[in-house]
């Protein structure tokens, strides 16, 4: 019985001690959008058959400084071996990439629109 309290006892200390030391999500953005924008990649094969490009609408990604944009850049560049751009659909219409006879992308755009954070903005 004693051996029980003591491995309960123990449980609770290593749990409130893990459940203190919670990691702000937004401490990690760059991580949580590169995995976001992977998932939409990997859903839909349809979506990167064929693709000369992937654009990444990053206008409203307000909480990320420039250095880490261009981590996600890299690595979607890498991971898909394509050109990678941040741009918006209509930066890409004036550059050229919108087939007005097609009326599609001759890549893929992507764009998140928010990042809802559970448990008061912290993961356990």
């Amino acid at each position: 019985m004693r051996n029980k309290s003591v491995s309960i006892l123990i449980f609770l200390a290593v749990f409130l001690t893990a459940s203190s030391k919670a990691v702000n999500p937004k401490d990690h953005l760059g991580e949580i959008y590169k995995v976001a924008l992977n998932s939409i990649m990997e859903k839909d094969e349809a979506l990167s058959s064929g693709m000369r490009f992937i654009a990444v609408d990053m206008s409203n990604f307000d909480k990320l400084d420039e250095k880490v944009k261009e981590e996600i850049i890299i690595y979607l560049k890498e991971k898909y071996k394509v050109d990678v751009m941040d741009a918006t659909f209509e930066e890409l219409k004036e550059k050229g990439y919108y087939n007005p006879d097609t009326l599609a992308l001759d890549g893929v755009l992507l764009r998140i629109e928010d990042i809802d954070f559970p448990f008061n903005n912290h993961f356990f």
